[in-house]
């Protein structure tokens, strides 16, 4: 209840609620936005907290995040950055129309994981329609462009950019490696509807009969 009752505070404004009762569940599901797997635990805390006149209904979302030996701020998978953001204040005040949940709360923790106390934040639309992911689109977009103009993020490791293009660097490193081993262990593809042989290089093409082997039509 001490750790609670500054947190449920905050979260319904009111400094004289003291809570009366809780729980949790564990949830799932979202994007992992980089995460890797078991890099965090995310846990719905609900309850009632009673002030000088009633009792009011509160929840919270608890997000564990755990270490990674050896990871790097600016690397898509970097396990505090979530927590780094919050700490710095950088998403008190997000341009282009976009708002982060409230955080209450940052504590770090014996076993080096680190607990963010964040808003339970609704989405009354379960199933977007098209002109949803349009507007957030437009939104994330405004983002996105205010930042060469009067931003500066070099002060921040955790705000890194390019994350996709370093992750597919590494999957196609990865490809690689694995196109190599396949070929090295002898490794073909069937294809029994393939012209064999053809200098045109269109060996895939079947034509309209899908029995059977067809010419490609170059003439070769």
């Amino acid at each position: 209840m001490a750790t609670l009752t500054p947190l449920v505070r905050s979260a319904l404004r009111d400094d004289a609620v003291n809570v009366v009762g809780w729980q949790s569940t564990q949830i799932h599901g979202g994007a992992g936005g980089g995460a890797a797997e078991g890099a965090s635990s995310i846990y719905r805390l609900s309850g009632k907290g009673r002030n000088r006149t009633a009792l009011h209904p509160w929840t919270l979302i608890l997000k564990a995040l755990y270490p990674h030996a050896g990871d790097d701020p600016s690397g898509s998978h970097y396990w505090r950055r979530e927590a780094d953001a919050y700490q710095s204040g950088f998403l008190n005040a997000l341009p282009g129309g976009l708002a982060a949940p409230r955080c209450f709360g940052v504590s770090e923790q014996a076993d080096g994981s680190i607990w963010l106390w964040l808003e339970d934040v609704k989405d009354e639309l379960h199933d977007w329609p098209l002109s949803r992911y349009g507007m957030a689109a437009r939104h994330l977009g405004s983002f996105n462009a205010s930042f060469p103009a009067d931003r500066q993020s070099t002060a921040w490791p955790w705000l890194s950019t390019d994350w996709i293009r370093k992750d597919l660097a590494h999957v196609a490193e990865a490809i690689g490696h694995l196109s190599d081993s396949l070929m090295g262990a002898g490794f073909t593809v069937h294809n029994p509807t393939a012209v064999p042989s053809c200098s045109c290089g269109h060996s895939f093409d079947t034509g309209d009969d899908a029995g059977g082997a067809q010419a490609c039509g170059c003439g070769h």
